[in-house]
């Protein structure tokens, strides 16, 4: 057995044979009662059988604690040997950690010692050993994405809009920004691609870069706004941008000329969201440069709706109004895009007119249909939040539960605690609002949401630790679905899968 690595300097300090072994000149190893150069008391070996005795007991498993028994166990050796082995196996599982993730401040000593090992001088360190496993999964909160449902969600709008109409039927781009909505971008646009897809819409250049690193081929279309820093990803990553002001404009005509390429982007117009785009009613001023530019081609034209999911909103017809006068302006200024779209989820149910060229859906792909418009397309939700209940106690009546004891008992009630919490993207109004499903019944949420787990009541239900548990999604006959916890908490379905954690594993299956 090899001896101890990483508290040599104690051990030449400590562990040295008593001068009356017969071995002149070395330090004294401690006597019963002496005090040690730790500065500790600490009874030890006389003799370096008893040092081997440590080592064979403490492998064996057979020499307990050493600080809590009474000598002769109680010895800085066995201390120390036992740090050793226990630090060994400390920097496997660092060692086994993402990068990034590996403790940066190295332990005390460690770089100096490598200092020595690199020279050749003085002492020299174990050689590594392989590293731990990482387990794969440890929580039991997972995203189930079912990668059939969105390949029958998008055959779906496609069908719908070869139906009404036949004849010069609208394509499609797919939405796969903010993570494809929660969903994993990467694995939703392999599989869309799979289902036809070839264009594809993300929210900025990075989103897009990813999309390429992970071999994903269909023409891909950057949506916000340019970063001048990062306009060599639209080269580097063959994405369209889309130009939405006359600085962006200068800035993407500048990158096309030093890399000596033609560029084919989309024009966004501003035809009352207010936000990005050239103004509808200013076109003649600010589109001719940008028209004249011979590094660029425009390839379409677009806006985006303020009002689609509101019937009652005049603004909708206004905008549709809007963007037919600057197409009309735009073709007067020379230019003949590919085509035109407008149309997003909501939009493409609510109006055949605005379907134009292409349509733009995003929610509907995954399932979800725009409150509160009603599902013309039938259509499967994608992703299912699901987790287990890992503790199932009983409350006596008038005890509380949950930070701030917001949950009063008012008999005797059973509670499971579930592991998931607003840092996965669960809202806090949903204690006393919203409910989850266990063994196919509605239990409420009660207490508070914490930042790793909730409260759900489960007096009557026969729940027990491993049960399945369902956050969106249907188990038996019953469903809870983000439109739902939306209305719960009051706010958007867009929203509550978008939230959905990133230390949630995604877990995919039809694909």
């Amino acid at each position: 057995m090899a001896g101890p690595a990483l508290c040599r300097v104690s051990h030449r300090r400590i562990c040295r044979l008593d001068p009356h072994s017969g071995q002149a000149g070395r330090r004294a190893h401690h006597s019963p009662g002496a005090k040690s150069s730790g500065g500790r008391d600490s009874p030890g070996h006389r003799h370096p059988a008893a040092i081997r005795e440590c080592r064979h007991r403490i492998d064996q498993g057979k020499l307990s604690d050493p600080h809590r028994v009474p000598c002769p166990e109680r010895c800085r050796f066995a201390h120390h040997y036992r740090c050793d082995r226990r630090r060994d196996v400390a920097r496997q599982r660092r060692s086994a950690l993402p990068v990034g993730r590996q403790n940066p401040a190295p332990p005390r000593g460690l770089a100096r010692r490598q200092r020595s090992q690199e020279t050749g001088q003085g002492l020299r360190l174990k050689p590594p050993q392989a590293a731990l496993p990482v387990p794969e999964r440890i929580r039991p909160t997972v995203a189930r994405v079912d990668l059939g449902a969105l390949k029958s969600n998008y055959r779906a709008i496609v069908d719908r809009l070869a139906r009404e109409r036949p004849a010069g039927t609208p394509g499609v781009i797919a939405v796969v920004k903010a993570n494809a909505y929660g969903h994993g971008a990467v694995q939703i646009a392999r599989a869309l691609e799979d289902a036809g897809a070839d264009l594809l819409a993300c929210a900025d250049i990075e989103e897009g870069a990813v999309l390429r690193a992970a071999g994903v081929r269909a023409e891909i279309l950057v949506f916000g706004a340019l970063s001048v820093s990062d306009l060599d990803g639209l080269f580097d990553g063959r994405l369209t941008p889309t130009i939405s002001s006359p600085g962006a404009a200068r800035a993407v005509q500048a990158a096309a000329a030093r890399y000596k390429a033609r560029l084919r982007y989309h024009l966004k117009i501003d035809t009352g969201m207010n936000r990005l785009g050239f103004r509808f009613d200013n076109l003649g001023r600010t589109l001719p440069e940008l028209l004249r530019s011979g590094n660029l081609e425009l390839d379409a034209v677009f806006t985006h709706f303020a009002t689609a999911d509101d019937p009652e909103s005049p603004l909708f017809d206004e905008q549709r109004r809007r963007f037919e006068q600057a197409l009309a302006a735009v073709e007067a200024l020379g230019a003949r895009p590919r085509y035109r779209h407008a149309a997003n989820s909501a939009a493409l149910l609510r109006d055949p007119r605005v379907w134009f060229d292409r349509v733009r859906p995003g929610l509907l792909l995954y399932g979800i249909v725009p409150p509160p418009l009603a599902p013309t397309i039938e259509l499967t939700p994608v992703m299912t939040l699901m987790s287990r209940v890992v503790a199932v106690k009983g409350m006596r009546a008038l005890e509380t539960t949950g930070y701030g004891a917001r949950f009063t008992a008012k008999r005797a009630t059973t509670i499971a605690i579930v592991p998931a919490g607003y840092a996965d993207g669960l809202d806090l109004r949903l204690a006393g609002r919203g409910a989850v499903l266990i063994r196919g019944r509605r239990a409420p949420i009660v207490g508070s949401v914490c930042m790793d787990m909730l409260i759900a009541d489960v007096t009557g239900m026969d729940a027990s630790p491993g049960d399945e548990v369902v956050l969106i999604g249907r188990q038996g006959g019953d469903c809870i679905d983000a439109r739902e916890m939306a209305d719960t908490i009051g706010s958007i379905p867009w929203e509550i899968v978008c939230r959905v954690g990133g230390r949630i594993e995604r877990v995919y299956a039809g694909a």
